[in-house]
This record gives structure tokens, sequence and C-alpha cells, in this order.
């Protein structure tokens, strides 16, 4: 199997951050990818380099059918990979057989040695998919630096008779 640098990029360096130009007021919009941890994941953090995560994520295929059932269809199995924070964040929570969520982009490389076309999927953001995952909840505050906490969040509980007396409408949506 080629190594990341044996392989070059179509396009130009991955871009995982948000676009800079873009206006403050329009959502961060990027591609989507689903599916499950197939491997462990491998993380590797070279001496003076970035963090880095990798695993092969599989991804089942339904397709419906007219009486409302669905047919299973074959299963894909594709290459994931986070930088930085993300990939530590990911190595921290993610294990074989995971279901994960994430966001980021489709990168396409080619292999210099053999030529061939590969895709893989560059996270900037992932995690469990809460649909198919459980999990509690940890709120306690998180460090913001070395030896300092962030302040620590109103946890009081909101009660259903302090909330004013409100009419709710269903908002119209047209396209």
């Amino acid at each position: 199997m080629a190594r990341q640098d044996d392989t070059t990029s179509l396009t130009d360096d991955p871009q995982t951050e948000p676009e800079q130009d873009r206006p403050s007021d329009t959502p961060d919009l990027r591609d989507g990818f689903y599916g499950f941890v197939a491997p462990d994941p491998q993380f590797t953090h070279p001496e003076g380099g970035r963090p880095r995560l990798h695993f092969k994520a599989e991804q089942e295929h339904y397709r419906p059918e007219s009486d409302g059932t669905f047919t299973k269809l074959e299963t894909t199995f594709h290459d994931v990979v986070a930088f930085r924070e993300a990939a530590v964040r990911g190595f921290e929570r993610l294990a074989k057989q995971d279901y994960f969520v994430a966001q980021g982009q489709l990168d396409t490389a080619v292999d210099k040695d053999t030529s061939v076309q590969r895709t893989r999927f560059i996270a900037s953001q992932l995690g469990h998919d809460l649909a198919r995952t459980r999990y509690e909840v940890d709120r306690t505050p998180r460090h913001t630096s070395i030896g300092q906490k962030a302040q620590a969040r109103d946890t009081t509980t909101f009660q259903a008779s302090e909330r004013p007396n409100q009419t709710r409408f269903n908002p119209a949506i047209g396209l």
C-alpha cells in the first residue's frame, strides 16, 4: 500500500480550515461522510510533525424498494484521514466498529509509483454517530490552556414553570 508521501493530490493542498474569504454570516458547509471504523484507527505523531489519524471506514449501502423495504447492496471501504486536533480527538474517542460521522472534504490523489488514482476523506471534524451510539456527555469544564480551566457552565436545571407563556408558530419554509 502506498504511503501518504507516495501520492500527489490532484487539487492543491487540501483545505481543512474554513474559507477565509467567505462572508461571516454564511454557514460553514463542507462534505459529510458516515460509516463505521473497520480496523482500529492508526495514529501517528512524528516528532516535530503534525498528528495524523488514518482508518478504513466501512459504508453500507441500501436501495429502497417500491414496497417500502430496502435491499442491501455491496459494502464499500474508504480511507479516512484527520490531522491536528481532529486526529488527536478522533484517536481518543473512536475504536474499531464505532459508527461515526465526519465533516471535511474528499481528496483525490494519484500514486506516484503506480499512477493509480485513489480518494480519501480528509476529516476536519469527526465523532460518533448519535443515531447509532449510546453515550454520556461529560460537561465538566475544559482546559483553555496549560494549567487554566475554562469558566464553568451554568448547569442549573430549567424549570418548565419558569418558561414564559409563548405562542409557537410553525414557520413555512419555501424554496
